[in-house]
């Protein structure tokens, strides 16, 4: 194991400016298809501040000044190779821009790249950086963003063949690890709505059966007496997974095949709240903002014909979680993944091929992105005013991307330019 330094500030500070891709048709295209509930075909009310009437693309040639990220073999701590300077003509540097025209902010996505590092990527300008490693080939999982939109959380190296619950600074400056258990098995790390807690799934060993913890951020540097860490429920499974809190903090919802909660405070557990589909664990459970009770989940799905597996929307009224809940379905076919805008109205699905975005309120589907190659992953930006999911690049087609829709626009861009590495969890900050 090599140990990082408090500050991850030498592998910071790459620039890279992606260009604007135009899609072409079938492939990333965005369109306007609208499914009404009424029938009547008319353009969906989508969020206040959105209109999408039309639909455009930015094209744009690569600034001359652009650099590819470069994933080498490199001593540790890892970095990021840039094109050398030297290569890049005098003439091709822009002009500076007038102070008048700076680039608001749009926000910055940071993701696990390679699986052993994550990234940030500034929405609006493009600039890169690296802000957290353990080491190449020290693998990191289960990246999320705390509700308030301070703190990351994710599992990496603890001490030996461990694993364990840390956070981090947006920067990556700030580094504590959360657990203390020197499990091999840990997954999960689900944040309190008050961004003060951390729930997980840990096992002795790879693959083990899980129990389910729970542990304050606060005091971390004393685990496990001074946060508080604890078993909450002990469940010895190999199928636990997507644990979530409830919104006012007191039971904690999670799959063992089917869905179940348990008290915060006294870890007495419900009976199963949704029937065995026999396809396949529930997943991607998620409250709906603004609805305290309303638990979305994903159902285990298959299409007999070409084998292919997904889940389908439906919620559930969690207001008494003592008996089986009664399912209300949402459009969608195989899905993998959903994603509440944080007023709780619109909801974005990825699916196989495409991106959908529903409108809860005027129950109507505007497909944003189709024929997809790989697993978009959209998520909402934290105003909903536009979207992120990963595609395979056009110039390179083994490689994938991060791509940003403007739900205003319809303009499409691409903002990373990775020659290598893998895309894992993606999640969107302010600022």
């Amino acid at each position: 194991m090599v140990s990082m330094t408090p500050s991850l500030t030498q592998i910071a500070g790459l620039s890279l400016v992606a260009g604007c891709l135009k899609r072409t048709a079938g492939v990333f295209v965005l369109l306007l298809v609208l499914v009404g509930c009424d029938g009547s075909g008319a353009a969906p009310a989508v969020p206040t501040r959105v209109s999408v009437e039309t639909v455009g693309t930015a094209e744009a040639t690569p600034d001359a000044t652009s650099t590819a990220i470069v994933r080498g073999i490199i001593t540790l701590p890892p970095s990021w190779t840039p094109v050398p300077t030297s290569t890049i003509g005098p003439t091709a540097t822009p002009a500076p821009l007038p102070t008048a025209t700076a680039v608001p902010s749009l926000g910055t996505i940071y993701y696990i790249y390679a699986g052993d590092s994550i990234a940030a990527v500034d929405v609006a300008t493009r600039d890169s950086r690296l802000i957290v490693t353990f080491g190449v080939g020290q693998p990191i999982t289960d990246l999320s963003l705390s509700p308030d939109g301070l703190l990351l959380a994710y599992v990496a190296p603890g001490n030996g063949s461990a694993r364990e619950v840390y956070v981090s600074s947006l920067d990556g400056t700030y580094r504590q690890q959360v657990s203390c258990l020197g499990f091999a098995e840990v997954r999960g790390a689900a944040w309190s709505a008050d961004s003060q807690r951390l729930a997980w799934f840990a096992g002795q060993s790879p693959d083990s059966p899980v129990d389910l913890f729970t542990a304050v951020i606060a005091g971390s540097n004393t685990c496990p007496t001074g946060n508080n860490q604890r078993e909450v429920l002990s469940l010895d499974s190999t199928l636990a997974r997507e644990v979530v809190w409830s919104p006012d903090g007191t039971r904690l919802f999670f799959s063992d095949g089917v869905v179940y909660s348990v008290d915060v405070a006294t870890g007495q557990r419900s009976p199963a709240l949704t029937e065995v589909s026999g396809l396949g664990s529930d997943f991607n459970l998620r409250f709906r903002p603004g609805q305290p009770t309303m638990l979305t989940i994903l159902r285990a799905d298959l299409d007999f014909e070409t084998g292919a597996s997904g889940g389908r929307v439906v919620e559930l009224d969690v207001s008494n979680p003592s008996e089986l809940l009664a399912e209300r379905s949402l459009p969608g076919a195989l899905i993998h993944r959903v994603e509440w805008s944080g007023d709780g109205r619109y909801l974005l699905i990825s699916e196989d091929a495409v991106v959908n975005f529903y409108d809860s309120e005027q129950q109507r589907i505007l497909t944003l992105v189709t024929g997809q190659q790989t697993f978009a992953r959209a998520i909402f930006s934290p105003d909903a005013q536009q979207m992120a999911y990963i595609g395979l690049d056009p110039a390179n087609p083994a490689q994938e991307q991060i791509f940003v829709v403007d739900l205003s626009s319809g303009e499409s861009r691409q903002i990373t330019a990775l020659s290598e590495g893998s895309i894992g969890s993606v999640v969107w900050a302010e600022g």
